[in-house]
């Protein structure tokens, strides 16, 4: 799955965060913040583990402000290990 999560985001602290969630579903992938505010989320798992991650960045931390995720569906391909935050 590739992701665009806009919206007022803590960005270190909605890392963080979104990392953990993934690690416990055992979600891999990656998430990246772009200069002009959206998040870039890439995500691979099975469907429901990959839902509920999804789930959780649409509506984020508490003190979030989540506008809008869209959301492109991509084939599983197994090219990630871990999930990262990508600088």
């Amino acid at each position: 799955m590739h992701a665009w999560i806009y919206g007022k985001l803590r960005g270190k602290l909605f890392a963080a965060q979104l990392q953990e969630v993934a690690l416990e579903l055992g979600v891999t992938g990656w998430l990246r913040f772009w200069l002009d505010g959206r998040v870039e989320l890439v995500a691979e798992g099975n469907a429901d583990t990959v839902t509920e991650l999804l789930r959780w960045a649409g509506e984020g931390p508490d003190d979030a402000d989540i506008a809008e995720v869209v959301v492109e569906d991509e084939p599983y391909v197994g090219e990630f290990d871990a999930f990262a935050v990508r600088r």
